[in-house]
């Protein structure tokens, strides 16, 4: 059989010594770049690393191995050990770190596909917060077909790794996958999994810092843009406080709520420490009542579209007059000074002479 790809075909008989097939191309005269052994690799490497298939590259009159030929993910987790999840780690986002976190599975029955993701344990050198675009990998039966499949929503795209399934055809394109069914199963069951990973680790306090430092502030957009995943996200927030050390979550700072204290009370900024020195704390601090600190331009946004947790509404110390005479506690600096304020006024208008009206 033979085609020079315009529509038409010959057939004439064939013999060979071994059963099989030979596909020959022939490259155009200005396309035998794509003969060069080290691009052949290139390509082998991108799309078909992973295939049973043993893929050769003829190199100096040898053929040498271009794939690797397994897929680590396809393995059960019992036959692979940290030390080869760490290199596919690297290999696969082109990272020198270890990971925070793996994640492999196989999920049977309505949907059919495994997964190896990782949560890298350090920020990338290429910042994530300009590229919003998810990058897990999609492969069908190990071979790649895209990393642009968005297998992760915007607010996950920090998390690296491999989803390979058995349900969507070889030859599916980019446009049939945005309507398929199946992918976006597929993207529901990957994104909780990710999510219940997160829930499971945020109960190790240091642990879950590192985590919190690298991608604390991407991890907030989910609850700015997903109505359907916000409640879960919101309960792995963590912050800075007026009140205690370290980072804290909502649940505990509700958990530590004054009685007759009718809010969580929020005061955001540029950066933690000159948040804590604001003297919109001090009627707060005077009442014992906890503000936490938003310093990640993205806290200009959630709370709004968050609303509220666990019935408790939430409430930038900034906007409008806070009540707090309802809250169990000392007086605060307003009330205790007020004895004072007759003899005060006088004096700063004495002082500012005609600088001042009243």
């Amino acid at each position: 059989w033979a085609s020079e790809g315009k529509g038409e075909y010959t057939l004439a008989p064939g013999t060979r010594v071994e059963a099989g097939t030979d596909v020959v191309l022939h490259l155009k005269a200005d396309a035998e770049e794509f003969l060069e052994p080290f691009r052949l690799q290139a390509i082998v490497r991108r799309w078909a690393d992973h295939i049973t298939v043993p893929i050769a590259i003829a190199r100096d009159g040898e053929d040498e191995p271009a794939n690797e030929g397994t897929a680590l993910w396809r393995k059960p987790k019992s036959e692979v050990g940290q030390e080869s999840y760490t290199e596919f780690y690297r290999h696969l986002g082109h990272l020198f770190d270890e990971p925070w976190a793996t994640l492999h599975w196989r999920a049977e029955g309505a949907l059919d596909f495994a997964a190896l993701l990782f949560v890298p344990g350090s920020k990338p050198f290429q910042a994530v917060e300009g590229e919003r675009d998810s990058r897990v990998r999609l492969h069908v039966r190990r071979m790649f077909i895209t990393d642009e499949a968005g297998l992760l929503p915007p607010w996950l795209r920090f998390v690296v790794g491999v989803v390979d399934t058995e349900d969507l055809p070889l030859n599916v394109s980019r446009e049939t996958l945005q309507s398929t069914p199946v992918l976006a199963r597929i993207r529901r069951a990957v994104t909780n999994r990710v999510l219940s990973e997160l829930k499971a680790r945020s109960g190790d306090a240091e642990g879950y810092a590192k985590f919190w430092e690298n991608f604390g502030a991407i991890l907030k957009e989910g609850v700015w843009e997903d109505a359907e995943h916000r409640e879960d996200v919101a309960a792995l927030l963590r912050f800075r406080s007026s009140a205690v050390e370290g980072w804290t979550s909502l649940a505990d700072y509700v958990g530590r709520m004054k009685p007759g204290q009718e809010a969580i009370y929020v005061l955001a900024g540029d950066d933690p420490e000159t948040l804590a020195r604001s003297p919109q704390l001090e009627g707060f601090r005077a009442r014992g009542v906890e503000v936490l600190l938003l310093a990640d331009q993205i806290d200009a946004f959630w709370p709004e579209r968050l609303g509220s947790f666990e019935g408790k509404p939430i409430r930038s110390v900034t906007q409008g007059a806070v009540d707090l005479s309802k809250v169990a506690g000392e007086a605060s600096a307003g009330e205790e000074g007020a004895a004072d304020l007759s003899r005060l006024v006088p004096l700063l208008k004495d002082a500012l002479k005609e600088h001042v009206s009243e």
